[in-house]
């Protein structure tokens, strides 16, 4: 077969899907299993768990208002995981390709440094609405203690605690965020304008959201106002959480690249999605990527300096595999780029979920 022209093929005859919602969290339970009736049968899941280990190598989409990197996806654009129906002749060359979508994703950072919604949030936090990089130096204004190796004598040793311990979450939130790739939900949506003033200033505007700066009780109450408002209006934006990685902000966490925890070097990575299609017919599986709709018009925005002819529905190829069958109902897929080798995922795909009926 050639590759290649399989290749130019796709991206001729795309036959998009509905999307499929992805998890939560890797850690939330399988829940689509109920009670079906008093004999006992649980009502399965008709699709599939699609899991995927991207490579190390794969980069974080950049971020908005930074100079696009060669090799890299731009802020502005998401990725297409595609299932490939194929018609073959009687010598086996494949004449014909069909393109299915299963899920859309984004591959960015799993804390977004420059956020200004990376915030405390939790109902029991003393600063609530606070920008996480600022708790330490709110709890120093507030303590006394402008130095944690020599804090003043009459320092209790709950403040000490208190301001070691939120040092120590700022540093680790700059490495996890720096260095850990999240595989998330896929938005549009860029944060609005951003506030220049604290509460105290004369021209606060509280319609805005206040500068992480501002670490005032104010400006923290009007920060967690306006960033919730912006979520609940968008729920595919993703806000990542620096405490508990897998359970963010905002939007939907599916895991994240392969690499090591740069805290204790620990290995992680993996995704999962589960979908509705049932894929056990699928011989081949891509990954494109896809510039945003954000007008909403119904197409891709493409920036003008693409030229006509390079532009497509389905998106540009990053990478893509053939699948071969493990064991029954489990698909292995080894998709890789044709111009980076270092860019490559193993997909395991547990298909046709409902065949594998339960009872008790």
């Amino acid at each position: 077969m050639n590759t290649p022209k399989l290749f130019a093929s796709l991206s001729q005859a795309a036959h998009q899907a509905p999307r499929s919602a992805a998890l939560h969290s890797l850690g939330l339970a399988l829940g689509f299993a109920a009670a079906a009736s008093s004999a006992g049968c649980v009502d399965e899941f008709k699709g599939s768990n699609v899991q995927i280990d991207f490579a190390a190598a794969i980069p974080a989409q950049d971020r908005p208002g930074v100079p696009l990197v060669a090799g890299h996806v731009p802020a502005n654009a998401h990725f297409r995981l595609y299932a490939i129906s194929e018609t073959k002749d009687e010598q086996g060359v494949v004449t014909a390709s069909s393109l299915f979508e299963l899920q859309r994703f984004e591959i960015q950072n799993v804390l977004n440094l420059n956020s200004p919604c990376l915030i405390d949030e939790d109902r029991r936090s003393r600063y609530r609405g606070v920008h996480v990089f600022q708790i330490a130096n709110r709890i120093a204004n507030d303590t006394g203690i402008t130095d944690i190796a020599n804090p003043p004598v009459e320092s209790p040793e709950r403040d000490l605690i208190e301001l070691a311990t939120a040092q120590e979450r700022v540093s680790r939130a700059r490495t996890v965020g720096a260095q850990v790739k999240a595989i998330t939900s896929a938005s549009s949506v860029n944060y609005p304008t951003i506030g220049t003033k604290c509460s105290d200033a004369p021209d606060f505007d509280d319609t805005l959201i206040p500068p992480p700066n501002c670490a005032d009780d104010e400006s923290n109450r009007v920060r967690l106002l306006r960033c919730q408002e912006l979520w609940a209006a968008n729920p595919d934006f993703y806000e990542g959480r620096d405490s508990i990685l897998a359970s963010p902000l905002n939007g939907t966490y599916a895991g994240v690249v392969v690499g090591r925890n740069p805290i204790n070097q620990s290995a992680i990575g993996g995704s999962q999605f589960f979908v509705d299609e049932a894929l056990g017919g699928f011989g081949a599986f891509a990954v494109y990527w896809q510039y945003d709709d954000a007008d909403g018009d119904g197409q891709p925005d493409y920036p003008a300096t693409v030229p006509v002819a390079d532009r497509s529905d389905v998106g540009q190829l990053y990478m893509y595999g053939t699948s071969s069958t493990v064991t029954r109902g489990v698909q292995k897929v080894q998709m890789r780029s044709i111009t980076n080798a270092a860019l490559s995922a193993n997909m395991a795909i547990f298909a046709d979920l409902g065949e594998d009926n339960v009872h008790f």
